[in-house]
Order: structure tokens, then C-alpha cells, then sequence
């Protein structure tokens, strides 16, 4: 599922890219790429809180995402670091 989220995700930012003027850096990582997506939310449904809400919770279960990814590829404190 993780996958198919970063999927969407990344068509979205290129939409974002193409067609509302987003601007990310060539270097950007996940989580600023998430971060400045959230800030735009208020104009991107501007008027429509519903829109916005259900916006903000599909970027917000993306940055969980991302965060589980992150922790699994670095785990830290783990029982064979530990002997």
C-alpha cells in the first residue's frame, strides 16, 4: 500500500508542477516535498473546507508513510545493537 501511495503521490506533485506553479528543488526529499504540497492546500480548495480536510488527511497519512519507511530503513535501539 506504502507503494501505490508513493505512486499517487508523486503524480500529484508532478500535476502540482505542470498545471499550479509548485516549485521544488531538484534535491527536495520526501518530507519537504509533503510539507510544501500541505501548504497549499488552503488555495488549492480555497472556499471548500470539506476538500481541504479530506486534502489534509491524504498528506498527512503520505507523511505517515513516509515516516515508517524512514524508521524501518533506520532502525535505532534494536535488540542487536544492543549486544
Amino acid at each position: 500500500m506504502g507503494l501505490a501511495y508513493e505512486a499517487a503521490e508523486n503524480e500529484a506533485i508532478m500535476f502540482l508542477e505542470r498545471n499550479r506553479g509548485l516549485v521544488l528543488t531538484k534535491d527536495a526529499r520526501a518530507a519537504q516535498r509533503i510539507a510544501t504540497v500541505v501548504k497549499l492546500i488552503p488555495q488549492l480548495f480555497a472556499g471548500d473546507l470539506d476538500r481541504q480536510g479530506r486534502a489534509q488527511a491524504a498528506w498527512d497519512f503520505a507523511d505517515q508513510l513516509r515516516d515508517r519507511r524512514n524508521h524501518a530503513a533506520h532502525p535505532r535501539g534494536t535488540l542487536t545493537s544492543a549486544i
